[in-house]
């Protein structure tokens, strides 16, 4: 998985991400606790075992609605602008 890049948020309750976009897609494992995504316009639960994908250039961020942390992987790799 050359150039990939791997984080682990731990959310806490009552709390959520700062929402942003970037120019390449990302996908994101949630792990343990519930709460909701926003992408795009769209708002939808999430809970663990969820696997959301978000496309390039879409505004997205994750809401925690629960009592304990909310857990989640998110994998991404950025395009090559030029050779890799």
């Amino acid at each position: 998985l050359k150039d990939f890049t791997l984080s682990v948020t731990y959310l806490n309750p009552e709390k959520s991400t700062v929402g942003h976009q970037h120019p390449y897609e990302e996908g994101y494992y949630i792990a343990g606790g519930f709460g909701k995504m926003q992408i795009g316009e769209a708002l939808g639960e999430i809970s663990a075992g969820d696997f959301i994908t978000v496309p390039e250039n879409t505004f997205h961020r994750v809401f925690n609605e629960g009592i304990m942390s909310l857990t989640f992987i998110c994998a991404w790799r950025k395009k090559c602008l030029t050779l890799c």
